[in-house]
Formats: structure tokens, sequence, C-alpha cells
């Protein structure tokens, strides 16, 4: 099964805006269960600075072992069925 969502980030002055993809498949008997966390996108939103940037690409070279990661993770798997 996959799903897709939108985690959001909020601190005071700004947030990170993240599109995910999660696959996962609970397995049965004969086949372990798996999932795989796909990052869609990631937006950096600065509200005294007005813009949004992209920063997909930082995100993924070196946020993925970081805490916000987890929580995505956690986000993205208690809301599957969502």
């Amino acid at each position: 099964m996959e799903g897709r969502g939108t985690y959001i980030y909020e601190e005071s002055d700004y947030n990170v805006i993240i599109e995910y993809q999660l696959y996962w498949d609970e397995g049965n008997y004969d086949i372990s269960p798996e999932s795989e966390l796909t990052i869609a996108s990631v937006t950096l939103d600065a509200f005294e600075e007005g813009r949004q940037v992209n920063m997909t690409g930082l995100f993924n070279d070196h946020m993925e072992e970081s805490w916000i990661y987890q929580s995505l993770w956690d986000y993205a798997w208690e809301n599957k069925n969502n």
C-alpha cells in the first residue's frame, strides 16, 4: 500500500513543509513487513523574508539522519491510512 502526505514543522519565524510518499507492506507468514519513506519536496517558508525556498536537496544530503526525519517518519506512519 502507499500514501502521500504533508508534514509541517512549525517554528515562530519559519515553517518547514515536507511532501512525502510512504510505501508499506504489512507482510504475512512468509513475507516480512517492509516500509519505505520517500521525500518528494522540502520547502522552507520564512515569514520574515516572505518567500519560500526549495531545500529538498539539502534535506536529502544532510538531514536524513536528523530528529526531524524521525519525527516525519513517525507522523507518516501514524497517518498512513488517512
